[in-house]
């Protein structure tokens, strides 16, 4: 059994040959911090990062307006900055899976917005023009986003299922 420790909200794998006060901890993608004080911290013991419950921490928590949306309209919240993590260990799959399937992923666009925005974005990217956006969808979005976030997200989403279904047309052939 490995034993892990939450440090900054996420657990890390303890190298149980260092000392408490000046431990070094390694993350599930392996990065890797040395000279760490980890006494009084919230420790657990478990086969691997994928046995660890994950919730309330930065990669699962519905404390956070960033996260995935499943096609049923499931909210999983984390941090803007572990989509990623919580694919990989939260849902045993990677990203572009995930997205393949429907998902939404609810996050921030640098590129668009800087990087100290706090403007939310629906991200949809599944190829598969026969996988859009769910009424549960956009329904979990219409009833827990507000304002300028909401509008621009269902906008979004809409514009996608009105592409992908104007796809669907003319690959079957039917006029409107």
């Amino acid at each position: 059994m490995k034993q892990f420790v939450k440090f900054q909200n996420v657990w890390w794998e303890y190298d149980q040959s260092t000392s408490p006060m000046f431990a070094t901890i390694y993350s599930n993608s392996s990065k890797k911090l040395t000279n760490v004080n980890i006494s009084g911290l919230e420790k657990s013991y478990a086969e691997s990062f994928f046995h660890l419950d994950w919730t309330n921490t930065a990669i699962f928590s519905q404390h956070y307006k960033t996260g995935w949306l499943s096609p049923d309209g499931k909210f999983f919240g984390c941090d803007f900055h572990f989509h990623d993590d919580q694919a990989f260990l939260v849902h045993k799959q990677n990203e572009d899976d995930l997205e393949k399937q429907g998902w939404i992923k609810i996050s921030y666009d640098p590129v668009k917005n800087g990087v100290d925005s706090d403007k939310l974005e629906a991200f949809f990217d599944s190829d598969d023009e026969m996988v859009y956006p769910t009424n549960k969808q956009l329904s979990y979005i219409s009833s827990h986003y507000t304002g300028r976030d909401k509008e621009c997200m269902i906008t979004k989403l809409f514009h996608i299922r009105a592409i992908k279904t104007q796809l669907i047309r003319e690959d079957w052939g039917i006029e409107r």
